[in-house]
């Protein structure tokens, strides 16, 4: 459970940061580290079919996690170089994120 709490510090950090600033800005750390996210779960996704051969892998659960992290990347460069990033996006994107480690936790 407590790896749990140190996935979400980031988030509360984030949060934090948000009501601090006027200004919010979209590292592009956050949108690259999706991204290499991204590839590490289809690379972790073939590497489990291959070394447990007798056991089946739940797709639905990587077709579900893969299509929440192209929203987040889809977000994350379309608003990349804009000067503000809108309150409804850094939410949906939070949002995202935070159902993406529960369906993880849960699932």
């Amino acid at each position: 459970m407590a790896y749990i709490y140190c996935a979400l510090l980031p988030f509360w950090c984030c949060f934090y940061f948000k009501l601090t600033r006027a200004l919010a800005l979209l590292i592009p750390g956050v949108a690259h580290a999706t991204l290499t996210a991204f590839i590490a779960g289809v690379v972790m996704v073939g590497l489990y079919e291959k070394v447990n051969v007798d056991e089946v892998a739940n797709h639905a659960k990587f077709g579900v996690k893969g299509l929440i992290i192209v929203v987040l990347l889809t977000l994350g460069y379309k608003n990349l170089k804009k000067p503000e990033l809108k309150s409804s996006v850094w939410a949906a994107m939070l949002v995202l994120t935070l159902s993406n480690v529960l369906i993880a936790y849960i699932w």
